[in-house]
């Protein structure tokens, strides 16, 4: 094996990692989410049983299956996916408990985790985020104008699951006789004999057969599942329900709570050790604020989750962590440590918030060609350039020549940066025409305001703009902090008035919150949700509130972080280890300080703490003092790991 090289454990998913079949257990889900009757579920499920009773091979049903997907938007299933596993987690029973501990033990070894399924993305990016699984092989159903046409373009079904193992060792570099491989079906033997130790799941009598003569190693089966019925009824119609009704609370945990949350938490240690509890309470509290933010009907579960996982790279949301680890468990494991626990007892009793209701009303979107954007900076022209890319016609507006000129470059320098070729990026700015007067922007549909974060500048641009455009223009604000209602209260409009806060770079960065006030009209979110999907963005929808999703649950965690290090209550690596192996970050907090840089997490904290009221976000002393000794991070060559490093 070259030094390159990481051994590989691959295992099957259904029966195996997991105690039920995902495609019929999820077909279930999503023909309820539709709107269709149990019986339609009964009569697919019965006609693919009778398929294969009758002899026809997998391969043949796997394909007949995803039939059943045909002219289905590939995002709503994915969203569908993330909700039923949700669901499946909090009825309790879904994971195979020696076939995750050993997925477990691989991952602690070094090992690449693979799972390998004739299952679609939808069902297992959930469960491969959940455990942390480097890679997926599975069924992949073809997709055109971002539905599902019904047909496969690849089948990872019996020998095809051998296949896929090989290609991923061969690229990867690992030696076929020192990785292992995990099934429970004899449809498993080729995966099971591609590599050199093979470990059977039960009882299948192939499979058997084949421990005896070859010395196999073999697991103990499944006993058998029990299904969800009360999450069942819940998810009927709206898999945004069933995220909610996963994180419910529903049952006092057994035992001592923080050795639970040891047990189904990935922090790193055990509740003896002063490391391990200053890392529970750093994952205690930011579970905690997610689940505030859906007990105070402010984001839809599926929003948040969505939100932190786009806009900070993580391998799941706060909620889908939270129903893993289970709320009654949260709660008590924060009670033990001496914590407010209130959100989690709150989140039981809250109303289930939804997509924003207009949204579910089927409110009309208005057309937008034409779009206007007011600044010159790094976000304004990123974002002229996504609208570019995506064929609308662009009239930005800058405060002199001079940077209207530069303004343009730089949004070629955009298009180019998202691998577009240069005669294409030439010919797309052509739609980009540089105005120096909110007058010229009369003609826009919409209007993107993407200036610096003054609250009079943006009051300034707004109510120009509110008297150069026509009725019906839509006015949004990409500010990250400011309330967008005071800034609504400047035009004479305030129900065209919505919050657009793009992710920087914008050309990177897919997710876009969308933030409405009391007062916007039910069109004009329909107009934004719709808008952001065109341009191949995800939307997440929130109210009027500092730090909308991201920021509100980021730049506390952070604080939290400096507060814990300043008081000598752990160390950095400590901090930085419990954020990664326990909350899900890809990197610890002082490597995110290091990146943002500590004056921007400073005056973010001070606006939140300004916003959201609460001791609890009082500015960390540590904090404050990296940024007084000019220790801000990357930007200004003086990390702060290195700063706080012992000597």
């Amino acid at each position: 094996m070259n030094d390159q090289a990481r051994r590989t454990a691959f295992f099957d998913v259904d029966e195996t990692l997991i105690t039920v079949k995902s495609m019929f257990r999820f077909l279930r889900f999503h023909l309820r989410a539709q709107g269709a009757p149990d019986s339609a579920y009964e009569e697919a499920a019965a006609h693919l049983r009778r398929r294969a009773a009758e002899g026809v091979p997998r391969e043949v049903t796997n394909r007949e299956y995803y039939g059943l997907y045909a002219g289905c938007s590939v995002e709503e299933v994915a969203r569908e996916g993330r909700a039923w596993f949700a669901q499946e987690l909090a009825a309790g029973g879904l994971f195979h408990p020696p076939v995750l501990d050993a997925l477990r033990e691989h991952r602690s070894a070094g090992d690449r985790t693979v799972l390998v399924s004739g299952s679609f993305p939808a069902c297992l990016d959930p469960v491969a985020a959940h455990v942390g699984a480097d890679a997926v092989l599975c069924s992949r159903p073809e997709i055109k104008d971002g539905r599902y046409t019904g047909e496969l373009t690849v089948a990872v079904i019996g020998d095809a699951k051998a296949v896929a193992a090989e290609a991923d060792m061969h690229d990867t570099g690992a030696e076929p006789a020192d990785c292992h491989a995990y099934g429970d079906h004899a449809s498993d033997l080729p995966l099971l004999t591609a590599v050199g130790h093979a470990h059977v799941i039960g009882d299948d009598p192939v499979l058997a057969e084949r421990v005896a003569d070859s010395g196999w190693h073999r697991l103990k089966g499944i006993a058998g599942h029990t299904p969800a019925t009360a999450a069942d009824s819940t998810a009927a119609a709206d898999p945004a329900a069933a995220v909610a009704a996963s994180v419910a609370p529903s049952a006092a945990p057994a035992g001592d709570p923080l050795g639970e949350l040891a047990r189904l938490s990935g922090l790193p240690g055990t509740p003896e050790q002063p490391a391990w509890r200053t890392g529970a309470e750093l994952l205690l509290r930011y579970l905690g604020r997610a689940a505030a933010m859906v007990a105070d009907g402010y984001a839809a579960p599926e929003d948040v989750d969505t939100a932190m996982r786009l806009g900070c790279g993580m391998r799941g949301g706060p909620l889908e962590l939270l129903a893993s680890i289970g709320p009654h468990t949260a709660q008590a494991a924060t009670e033990a440590l001496g914590l407010p626990a209130d959100a989690f007892a709150r989140l039981g009793r809250a109303p289930v918030a939804a997509s924003p209701a207009p949204l579910a009303a089927g409110a009309g979107p208005r057309t937008v060609r034409e779009v206007g954007v007011v600044g010159s900076g790094t976000m304004a022209t990123g974002i002229a350039a996504v609208f570019l890319a995506a064929g609308h016609p662009v009239r930005l507006l800058a405060r002199s020549e001079q940077r209207a000129e530069a303004a343009r470059l730089a949004v070629h320098r955009a298009l180019l940066s998202t691998r577009m070729p240069r005669d294409e990026a030439d010919r797309v700015l052509e739609r980009c025409v540089t105005v120096l007067s909110a007058d010229e922007l009369a003609g826009c549909d919409l209007v993107v305001e993407a200036i610096a974060e003054d609250l009079d500048a943006k009051l300034d641009v707004l109510t120009r703009l509110d008297r150069a455009c026509g009725p019906g223009t839509v006015l949004a604000t990409t500010t990250s902090s400011l309330p967008v209602a005071r800034l609504a209260a400047a035009v004479s409009r305030p129900a065209d008035v919505i919050g657009l806060h793009f992710f920087n770079p914008a050309p990177a960065m897919t997710l876009v919150e969308v933030v409405r006030t009391d007062t916007t009209a039910a069109e004009v979110i329909a107009t934004a949700d719709a808008l952001c999907r065109g341009l191949g963005r995800t939307p997440v929808h929130c109210t009027d509130r500092a730090g909308f999703i991201v920021n509100a649950l980021l730049f506390p965690l952070l604080n939290d972080a400096a507060r814990i290090v300043g008081e000598g209550r752990g160390t950095v690596a400590d901090v930085d280890a419990a954020v990664t192996g326990g909350c899900g970050f890809p990197h610890g907090p002082f490597r995110l300080l290091d990146v943002v840089g500590t004056d921007v997490a400073l005056a973010v904290q001070q606006g939140l703490r300004r916003g959201l009221g609460g001791s609890e976000l009082d500015v960390a002393p540590l904090l404050e003092e990296l940024v007084r000794d000019g220790v801000l991070g990357m930007k200004a060559r003086r990390s702060v790991r290195q700063h706080l490093r012992p000597a």
